[in-house]
């Protein structure tokens, strides 16, 4: 239970109490953000990065990497299945590789692959979105 708290503590949701001794009856109390991410329907500390990205100004990314972070990996490497020769199924891999690396500038980060794809998806006229 310590460690627990500790952990709360240090992401700024429980404040941390002075020493006690065991007979001393304080409780902890539950921040400001303690109290609105007990409402956040997923990881608390993903919860922490969409307030944050909110109160930066920029909401919709904390909520893209937030998403980006609670699944596999959205560049699935291709199937070795559905080549048709192994120079084939190179050109795949080297393509979705490229892509990826074109998308976060070679930084090689995840969320900015993520959020690099969405932007160019807020581009396509909404008619031609699948």
């Amino acid at each position: 239970m310590v460690q627990a708290e500790r952990r709360l503590v240090s992401m700024g949701l429980l404040e941390e109490l002075p020493q006690i001794s065991a007979f001393d009856e304080l409780e902890p109390s539950v921040t400001p953000m303690g109290q609105m991410l007990s409402t956040f329907p997923g990881d608390a500390r993903l919860g922490v990065l969409v307030s944050l990205a909110t109160a930066l100004g920029n909401p919709i990314e904390g909520i893209l990497v937030a998403a980006s972070a609670t699944v596999t990996d959205v560049f699935l490497m291709p199937n070795p299945a559905r080549a048709t020769s192994p120079t084939d199924f190179c050109d795949l891999m080297l393509r979705v590789g490229g892509s990826r690396v074109a998308l976060d500038g070679g930084a090689l980060s995840d969320s900015l692959v993520a959020r690099a794809a969405y932007l160019m998806w807020r581009r396509v006229p909404k008619v031609q979105r699948s």
